[in-house]
């Protein structure tokens, strides 16, 4: 058995939708979006969900009638990166709404900032059916790999280029936050009587 898949997409606007990724606002319909003018200065572009391209394959093989393997890969490419600060809004005494401001309005507006690598994750699994050899309704033993070849691409960069409202850089901006989840191995035992 072979299953794949592409999809093909973009993803532009000023709103992500209910939540707001590129800040960590996952409050669903309580994002700071539209909440005062200069919030969406720059807001327009590439949004945090815009990934190009993505290609998910699914295949499996029995050996014999009690063995079975499988893998599966799932190829995307990279999210949109941002310069967020702190430090816009021209009254900051009164609105202060912290990191959600896009730096520099249309010069380092949303998404401005590159993306990140292309991940690719091939999980493979190996499964022995035991049923035949014991008198239980169902009896199997299973292997699997998850991230096989243990890639490790970034998957986030720091994107806050500012640390307050007085316009100081952050030096940790553009540094890698996140990775890919290392390799990680799981044996299954399961029987059902």
């Amino acid at each position: 058995m072979l299953n794949a898949t592409y999809t093909g997409a973009q993803s532009y606007g000023n709103a992500e939708g209910y939540v707001k990724s590129d800040n960590g606002q996952d409050d669903a319909g309580l994002t700071t979006d539209w909440d005062y003018p200069y919030l969406m200065d720059g807001a327009n572009g590439y949004l945090p969900n815009d990934r190009r391209h993505a290609l998910k394959l699914f295949g499996s093989y029995s050996v014999t009638d009690n063995l079975l393997v499988g893998v599966n890969a799932n190829i995307t490419s990279g999210r949109p990166r941002n310069a967020l600060g702190a430090g816009y809004a021209p009254d900051q005494s009164q609105y202060q709404y912290g990191d959600t401001y896009y730096v520099g309005d249309t010069k380092f507006s949303r998404g401005s900032f590159g993306r990140t690598p292309w991940t690719s994750t091939i999980n493979a699994n190996v499964k022995y059916d035991l049923s035949s050899f014991a008198a239980f309704d169902s009896a199997y033993v299973a292997l699997n790999v998850y991230n096989l070849f243990d890639a490790s691409n970034v998957t986030t960069y720091e994107e806050l280029a500012e640390e307050d409202a007085a316009f100081n850089s952050n030096a940790k901006f553009g540094s890698a936050l996140y990775f890919q989840s290392p390799r990680r191995v799981e044996v299954v035992f399961n029987m059902m009587f």
